[in-house]
């Protein structure tokens, strides 16, 4: 199976074929299969995956095994960081057409890779627990001059925490990350990662759907800052940003009701 998947992408998996259809779902199936089986080595199913993404980009399937080696490698993250953003102060320069491919991929699996170093369901080689895994990603980025936008998809990454232990949000592995390692960078990746998650919303009444997403980060907050002081800052300024969102929402309801 894994053979005529690696055959078939000799040939170009956008210009070779219409996208959609009956040979996606099988390639999505197949790989699903795979991924499953446990027959193949991690690295593997990740190159069948990435040579496979246009295939079922835009949400029609989660690339679990990327996202795995994403979170068990560091410095994988830093090629598709590397790969998708120029460096603090590098000139911009003209990509060819598949330059410009292997971006807009990487940029749609650093979008929606949440799958935490070291907090998630061991499937596969053991990666490091996520402190030394932001520590070295971190330390390769530098070597990239890559440290900004590097701390700001770690953000976003982390914005994907489970509850702690405490059962408090974010988790007590990501709170020590966040005062460790004081980027506001990052702490704003979390924020627009979470911010980015909620997707379309529904209209209630007025901004009471903000409100309590103010309350609950409120009480987050409230929950943590005497042990991590900056992770409940940071959660204070979530907070205060849907306290924003609904006044917004207020006068736009009165707007429309006086029309």
């Amino acid at each position: 199976m894994a053979l005529c998947l690696e055959t078939a992408a000799q040939f170009d998996p956008d210009q070779d074929r219409p996208v959609g259809g009956s040979f996606d779902y099988s390639v999505e199936a197949l790989l699903d299969w795979l991924a499953e089986s446990g027959g193949l080595p991690e690295g593997r199913l990740a190159a069948l995956e990435w040579t496979w993404m246009p295939a079922f980009r835009f949400g029609r399937r989660t690339p679990t095994v990327l996202h795995r080696e994403l979170a068990r490698n560091p410095g994988f993250f830093v090629e598709l960081v590397t790969l998708v953003y120029r460096g603090k102060g590098d000139e911009p320069r003209t990509l060819d057409e598949q330059e410009q491919r292997r971006g807009s991929i990487g940029h749609d699996l650093l979008q929606h890779w949440r799958t935490l170093p070291g907090l998630e369901r061991k499937v596969g080689p053991a990666g490091p627990p996520l402190a030394d895994w932001v520590r070295e990603a971190r330390r390769l980025l530098a070597e990239q001059n890559r440290t900004e936008v590097g701390d700001i998809c770690i953000g976003h990454m982390l914005s994907g925490s489970p509850q702690g232990n405490d059962g408090l949000w974010p988790h007590e592995a990501v709170r020590d990350v966040v005062e460790q390692i004081g980027s506001e960078d990052l702490e704003q990746g979390i924020s627009t990662g979470v911010y980015n998650s909620r997707g379309v919303v529904s209209r209630g009444s007025g901004g009471d759907q903000e409100r309590a997403i103010a309350d609950h980060y409120g009480r987050q907050a409230a929950g943590v800052e005497a042990r991590w002081p900056r992770t409940g800052t940071m959660l204070r300024k979530m907070a205060s940003g849907y306290q924003h969102d609904a006044h917004r929402e207020d006068l736009d309801a009165e707007f429309r009701e006086d029309d």
